[in-house]
């Protein structure tokens, strides 16, 4: 022990600075670590006083800005507001080289709360609880788009064409066949089946056949059809996307195509010299009639309303013969033959019409300014139908009547990303889009019908209500469908000449197409001038089902088309657990060595942290890894920086980074010391004002209700709890805690500015580069010097630089000028040390105040009492210029044969 005292006694003691830190009992502290560190950091193992928040724009408490939307060269403040108890977006102020032009343009949508904002290039994205808005900036303004484009009730039908023809039955004949070559030995009885001879039954089907692709061809080159088709129209998006796709609209054959032969027949005579025959139809050419005049506020996102036809779907089966060959009448000189093509059945053309799945554009209709009507014929031209397979497909609709929203999101490599979905089922789209035989523009004898959907989902069955139009005595195809393949049934029901009527369909899931269909019968339903006469209509009222039109899916993810959020396809949504999805947030640079990109997106669920792997080609994300069981506690806690993606639990704040995971708050959590109660602390405190800025509760519980950002320009990261009068902020660099004496509101995107609200209201960069002045307070934890024995301080020195005052300060000959707006917060400067023997109870032992500038501090020499445990206060107004950079002590150690 002499030794020992021998080595101790009399020796300068050097104690280095450390952040806050409370994980250990006083008794195994490290001196130098600090108990509070208010408005300093530790940078390079010095103490540097920070600068306060730059204060950009005072904002009136009516507006509460919430977003900044940045695209390319400008910055707007968007705030909300509650103006006459309606909540509103406002176009705040134009932010130019922190000069805030004020706008005060409010946008026109009414909001029951706070949305959350988003912005995809020019494009103000709003999602509320259960919708999704947009706002288009153009032109100097915002114009509020609204949801979604109003589905466009497009009229697409067929229309007899007529032609100048001999023949009284009006049919358009183009084929005239006679065949030299038949033989004439033919046996003719009137009424009953001819009997040909095995070659004149193949030079009729050979014949036929050809002449059945001439006559098509013919049609063809006049774009007019026979045959039925399926019809579908979309909505095309500035980047080439397709949304809003109609239900495929069946095309019906105005007529069979017949066969009328005749023979020569000479007097007297029972040979038949010649035959000779035609074939007709009454063709259709498309037409369409339309009112595009809802589309024109979205001209800048709908280019186009595109129009898409099938391949005809034959109705007479070339592979086989003509059924039958009947002579009909016989008369000199001439002889009527009836022959019919092998024609498929009902049952085969309803089949090969629901499952035609390709659809090939054939006209597009720019939405402009000038266009509202439109009522021509669809095909204008044989180019169009020439070659059909090679023109341009129409793709799978991605449900995208449906409105969703989420109840997180995140923009990343240019896509919207919805965690948390909620749906919204559409209604039956039009049935009036059906009554496909005529132009129903003019016609006003319409009737409302009513419409229920039924769907089966994850969560059960859901219910979806609506209206359609129905015109009397217009038939409706039998090809009937609704946007949402898990649809199984379908209600029609309406009144009509005073009675009730309905009817059920029952749905089925398309193979191929994002649809639930009925195609039960290939007849048409028919609604007549004397009431319902379609024996598929029950007479009676209907009860409706309560309607639950909304579905949630907690543990999902949607994410749109890259640049653009108004599209989400369906192969771009991901299940990411089991759990409720709470936030998302990716890292912007090369997580390690070898890892750049390959968990590109984090997501936040009820049970943990899972990472998206991102893929190749078409597919944005290829497997889903749960990375951490830490659950996230706090969605506003999660924000990316350069390398991390920084979150709160209820054990800490920690840091994910790649597939690692650490907890950066492992310093700084346990009990509060108790010594911050102590008056002695809080005198101290009170002269920088800060005793009110004294923790007053351990940080996992200040972490339940904080916000966080990330300074980019300090790469810090700042954590503030609305209810506490101080924020804590962690150094990416040191690893180490201090805190600053202001609560954050909330944080604004600003990259690379870290832009707040705090609790004046104002607007403030938290970014500060520049010489200034600030108050600071710097609380050691309880020193021992190496042991607890009782211990003298002879003299102390705070090495470093002290400037508690606005001396000038001159580089290079030229006078440094302050920030004027922060000249006036200089207080009282002081040093002081305190003695104790619990490391609870402290007892002033000596101080300076009243600072002059500086270097290096030191005291008077002062024999002061023996104490066990010692803490140096630095408090009050200084420049942030300085630096301090470790406490030096002369001691001595009082001897003692026992144990204290």
């Amino acid at each position: 022990m002499t030794n020992f005292r021998e080595k101790f006694k009399m020796k300068k003691i050097t104690v280095p600075f450390k952040g806050i830190i409370r994980n250990t009992d006083d008794e195994l502290s490290s001196d130098g670590e600090m108990a509070e560190l208010i408005n300093a950091r530790i940078s390079n193992g010095s103490v540097q006083p920070v600068g306060r928040p730059i204060l950009e724009k005072s904002l009136s408490n009516s507006q509460e800005p919430i977003f900044i939307h940045t695209n390319g060269s400008y910055e707007h403040v968007i705030s909300y507001a509650t103006i006459n108890g309606v909540g509103r977006l406002i176009y705040d102020y134009d932010r130019s080289l922190d000069t805030y032009t004020p706008v005060n343009s409010g946008l026109s949508l009414e909001l029951s709360g706070k949305p959350i904002l988003e912005s995809v290039g020019n494009t103000l994205i709003i999602i509320t609880s259960d919708n999704i808005y947009y706002a288009l900036f153009k032109n100097g303004e915002y114009k509020v788009l609204g949801d979604k484009p109003k589905f466009t009730n497009m009229s697409i039908y067929s229309e007899i064409v007529y032609h100048d023809n001999s023949d009284s039955r009006d049919k358009l004949t183009y084929s005239n066949e006679r065949w030299s070559d038949f033989n004439p030995d033919v046996s003719l009885e009137n009424g009953k089946e001819v009997d040909l001879v095995d070659d004149n039954v193949t030079l009729l089907n050979n014949s036929l056949r050809a002449s059945l692709n001439r006559y098509m061809n013919t049609l063809r080159n006049d774009y007019e059809f026979v045959y039925p088709m399926v019809v579908r129209y979309a909505l095309r998006m500035y980047d080439g996307s397709y949304i809003m796709h109609s239900a495929p609209i069946l095309i019906r054959e105005k007529s069979n195509i017949d066969i009328y032969i005749t023979a020569e027949n000479p007097a007297g005579q029972s040979s038949v010299t010649d035959f000779h025959y035609k074939l007709g139809a009454y063709p259709y050419k498309l037409k369409v009639n339309a009112n595009l005049s809802s589309l024109k506020d979205w001209k800048d996102i709908i280019t186009s309303v595109d129009v898409f036809i099938s391949e005809l779907v034959p109705s007479i089966n070339t592979e086989k013969d003509v059924t039958s060959i009947t002579c009909t009448g016989m008369t000199d000189g001439a002889i009527n033959i009836s022959v019919d093509f092998n024609r498929y059945s009902s049952a085969d053309m309803k089949e090969r019409l629901e499952n035609t799945t390709n659809f090939y554009k054939v006209k597009s209709y720019a939405i402009e300014d000038t266009t509202t009507v439109i009522s021509s014929d669809l095909i204008e031209s044989s180019q169009v139908v020439e070659n059909l397979e090679q023109k341009e497909a129409l793709p799978l609709d991605s449900y995208t009547h449906h409105q969703i929203s989420g109840g997180c999101s995140y923009v990343y490599n240019g896509r919207l990303h919805l965690g948390n979905i909620t749906t919204i089922f559409p209604a039956m789209l039009p049935i009036n889009v059906l009554q496909s035989t005529m132009d129903l523009s003019s016609r006003m004898d319409y009737i409302t019908a009513n419409t229920e959907i039924q769907l089966k989902t994850s969560n059960g069955v859901k219910t979806v209500h609506g209206t359609t139009l129905i015109y009397p005595s217009v038939p409706i195809t039998p090809y009937i469908s609704y946007p949402d393949s898990r649809a199984f049934r379908l209600v029609l029901y309406f009144t009509y000449n005073n009675a009730n009527y309905y009817k059920v369909f029952d749905l089925k899931a398309h193979d191929q197409l994002n649809t639930a269909y009925n195609f039960d019968t290939y007849d048409n339903y028919i609604i007549d001038d004397n009431g319902v006469i379609s024996s598929l209509f029950t007479v009676g009222t209907y009860t409706p089902v309560s309607e639950d039109n909304t579905d949630v899916e907690a543990n999902k993810i949607k994410v749109s088309e890259v640049n653009n959020p108004f599209y989400f396809p369906s192969g771009n949504t991901y299940t990411v657990s089991n759990t409720k999805v709470t936030g998302m947030a990716s890292a912007t640079t090369a997580l390690s060595s070898g890892q750049f990109g390959q968990f590109p997106l984090y997501v936040f669920s009820k049970d943990g942290v899972y990472a998206l792997s991102v893929g190749t080609g078409n597919v944005l994300y290829t497997t889903t890894h749960p990375v951490s069981r830490d659950c996230c506690n706090n969605e506003k806690s999660i924000v990316g920086t350069d390398t991390a993606v920084i979150f709160s639990t209820g054990s800490g704040l920690k840091m994910i980074s790649g597939s690692t995971v650490v907890d950066i708050s492992t310093k700084i959590k346990g009990f509060l010391p108790s010594l911050l109660g102590e008056s002695i602390i809080s005198k101290i405190a009170s002269i920088a004002s800060y005793a009110s800025i004294l923790s007053s509760t351990e940080f996992v519980y200040f972490l339940e209700n904080c916000i966080v950002g990330y300074c980019y320009g300090d790469k810090e990261i700042i954590v503030s709890n609305p209810n506490y009068e101080y924020s804590y902020v962690y150094s990416m660099e040191s690893a180490e805690w201090h805190k600053a004496s202001y609560k954050v509101v909330s944080f604004l995107n600003s990259y690379p500015d870290c832009l707040a609200i705090l609790k004046d209201g104002g607007m403030y960069n938290m970014y500060n580069q520049h010489r200034t002045v600030n108050k600071i307070l710097m609380l050691t934890r309880p020193v021992k010097f190496g042991s607890t024995t009782y211990k003298r301080i002879l003299q102390s020195a705070v090495r470093g630089v002290m400037r508690p005052s606005l001396s000038d300060v001159y580089i290079r000959g030229e006078q440094v000028q302050y920030r004027s707006e922060e000249v006036d917060i200089f207080s009282e400067a002081g040093f002081y040390i305190l003695g104790s023997n619990d490391a609870e109870h402290f007892t002033f032992l000596s101080g300076t105040e009243k600072l002059a500038d500086i270097r290096d501090l030191i005291t008077k020499m002062n024999k002061t009492k023996a104490y066990k445990y010692f803490m140096f206060c630095i408090v009050g107004g200084v420049r942030t210029d300085v630096s301090l950079n470790y406490i030096e002590v002369i001691a001595d150690e009082t001897y003692t044969n026992r144990l204290n």
